[in-house]
Protein backbone atom coordinates (compact mmCIF):
# COMPACT_ATOMS: atom_id res chain seq x y z
CA UNK A 1 0.00 0.00 0.00
CA UNK A 2 3.15 2.20 0.73
CA UNK A 3 4.55 2.18 -2.93
CA UNK A 4 0.93 2.74 -4.67
CA UNK A 5 0.44 5.86 -1.57
CA UNK A 6 4.30 6.84 -2.91
CA UNK A 7 3.73 6.48 -6.50
CA UNK A 8 0.06 8.99 -6.20
CA UNK A 9 1.19 11.59 -3.86
CA UNK A 10 2.70 14.56 -5.84
CA UNK A 11 6.30 14.94 -3.58
CA UNK A 12 9.32 13.91 -4.72
CA UNK A 13 10.40 10.81 -7.52
CA UNK A 14 9.14 7.54 -7.56
CA UNK A 15 10.72 4.23 -8.91
CA UNK A 16 10.30 0.66 -8.55
CA UNK A 17 13.59 -1.03 -8.97
CA UNK A 18 14.94 -4.65 -9.06
CA UNK A 19 17.63 -5.57 -7.19
CA UNK A 20 19.76 -8.38 -5.45
CA UNK A 21 19.84 -10.34 -2.23
CA UNK A 22 23.94 -11.10 -1.09
CA UNK A 23 24.62 -13.21 1.64
CA UNK A 24 25.23 -10.41 4.33
CA UNK A 25 28.37 -11.59 6.87
CA UNK A 26 28.92 -9.33 9.29
CA UNK A 27 32.54 -8.38 11.57
CA UNK A 28 32.99 -5.85 14.03
CA UNK A 29 29.14 -4.09 12.75
CA UNK A 30 30.58 -4.01 8.79
CA UNK A 31 28.91 -5.89 6.39
CA UNK A 32 32.04 -7.96 4.84
CA UNK A 33 30.13 -8.54 1.98
CA UNK A 34 29.28 -5.01 0.66
CA UNK A 35 31.30 -5.07 -1.93
CA UNK A 36 29.14 -7.71 -3.74
CA UNK A 37 27.66 -7.03 -6.95
CA UNK A 38 24.72 -8.41 -8.71
CA UNK A 39 24.78 -12.40 -9.45
CA UNK A 40 27.31 -13.44 -11.79
CA UNK A 41 29.33 -16.50 -12.68
CA UNK A 42 32.93 -15.64 -13.06
CA UNK A 43 31.82 -11.69 -14.05
CA UNK A 44 29.34 -12.12 -16.59
CA UNK A 45 25.81 -11.57 -14.66
CA UNK A 46 22.70 -14.19 -14.34
CA UNK A 47 19.89 -14.51 -16.28
CA UNK A 48 17.05 -13.35 -14.38
CA UNK A 49 14.82 -16.58 -14.33
CA UNK A 50 11.18 -16.38 -13.30
CA UNK A 51 10.55 -19.62 -10.55
CA UNK A 52 7.03 -21.46 -10.33
CA UNK A 53 5.70 -19.10 -7.69
CA UNK A 54 6.26 -15.83 -10.12
CA UNK A 55 9.15 -14.71 -7.74
CA UNK A 56 12.67 -14.37 -9.53
CA UNK A 57 15.58 -17.00 -9.17
CA UNK A 58 19.75 -16.33 -9.34
CA UNK A 59 19.40 -14.19 -6.39
CA UNK A 60 17.47 -11.61 -7.70
CA UNK A 61 14.83 -9.84 -6.04
CA UNK A 62 12.39 -8.45 -9.01
CA UNK A 63 10.14 -5.93 -6.35
CA UNK A 64 8.39 -4.84 -9.83
CA UNK A 65 7.05 -8.63 -10.07
CA UNK A 66 5.77 -8.37 -6.41
CA UNK A 67 1.70 -8.72 -6.30
CA UNK A 68 1.23 -5.44 -4.97
CA UNK A 69 2.79 -4.13 -7.63
CA UNK A 70 2.69 -6.04 -11.01
CA UNK A 71 -0.99 -5.93 -11.93
CA UNK A 72 -5.03 -5.70 -10.39
CA UNK A 73 -8.02 -6.66 -11.69
CA UNK A 74 -10.71 -6.14 -8.96
CA UNK A 75 -13.78 -4.61 -7.50
CA UNK A 76 -12.27 -2.46 -4.37
CA UNK A 77 -14.00 -0.45 -2.17
CA UNK A 78 -12.86 3.25 -2.20
CA UNK A 79 -14.72 5.02 0.38
CA UNK A 80 -15.38 7.62 -2.38
CA UNK A 81 -18.69 9.15 -3.37
CA UNK A 82 -20.79 8.02 -6.11
CA UNK A 83 -19.23 9.55 -9.72
CA UNK A 84 -16.91 9.54 -12.01
CA UNK A 85 -13.20 10.10 -11.41
CA UNK A 86 -9.91 10.99 -13.16
CA UNK A 87 -6.77 8.64 -12.48
CA UNK A 88 -4.39 10.89 -11.76
CA UNK A 89 -1.44 8.85 -13.17
CA UNK A 90 -2.49 8.29 -16.81
CA UNK A 91 -4.03 11.90 -16.60
CA UNK A 92 -5.02 15.10 -15.53
CA UNK A 93 -8.35 16.98 -14.43
CA UNK A 94 -8.82 19.76 -17.31
CA UNK A 95 -12.17 21.89 -17.02
CA UNK A 96 -14.32 19.31 -15.74
CA UNK A 97 -13.03 16.63 -18.09
CA UNK A 98 -10.06 14.05 -17.60
CA UNK A 99 -7.31 13.56 -19.85
CA UNK A 100 -6.48 9.83 -18.95
CA UNK A 101 -8.45 7.04 -17.58
CA UNK A 102 -11.84 7.60 -15.91
CA UNK A 103 -13.24 5.54 -13.37
CA UNK A 104 -16.82 5.09 -12.08
CA UNK A 105 -17.47 4.88 -8.32
CA UNK A 106 -20.83 3.49 -7.62
CA UNK A 107 -23.08 4.64 -5.32
CA UNK A 108 -22.11 2.11 -2.99
CA UNK A 109 -17.95 3.70 -2.67
CA UNK A 110 -16.76 0.19 -5.14
CA UNK A 111 -15.36 0.39 -8.55
CA UNK A 112 -13.49 -2.01 -10.79
CA UNK A 113 -9.89 -1.69 -11.13
CA UNK A 114 -7.94 -3.42 -14.11
CA UNK A 115 -4.40 -2.62 -14.10
CA UNK A 116 -1.90 -4.31 -16.69
CA UNK A 117 1.62 -5.00 -15.84
CA UNK A 118 2.06 -4.18 -19.80
CA UNK A 119 0.42 -0.54 -19.18
CA UNK A 120 2.92 2.39 -19.64
CA UNK A 121 1.67 3.58 -16.00
CA UNK A 122 0.13 0.58 -14.21
CA UNK A 123 -1.04 2.29 -11.29
CA UNK A 124 -4.44 3.93 -10.72
CA UNK A 125 -4.75 6.32 -8.18
CA UNK A 126 -8.10 8.76 -7.51
CA UNK A 127 -9.37 10.84 -4.52
CA UNK A 128 -12.00 13.08 -3.37
CA UNK A 129 -10.71 16.21 -5.56
CA UNK A 130 -10.50 14.43 -9.08
CA UNK A 131 -14.36 13.85 -9.36
CA UNK A 132 -15.12 15.06 -12.36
Amino acid sequence: MAVGFMFSHPCGFTQVMSSYHWARYFENGQDANDWIGPPNNNGVIKEVTINPDTTCGHDWVCEHRWRQIRALSSTLQTGLPGGTYCDIISGDKVDGNCTGIKIYVSSDGNAYFSISNTAEDPFIAIHAESKL
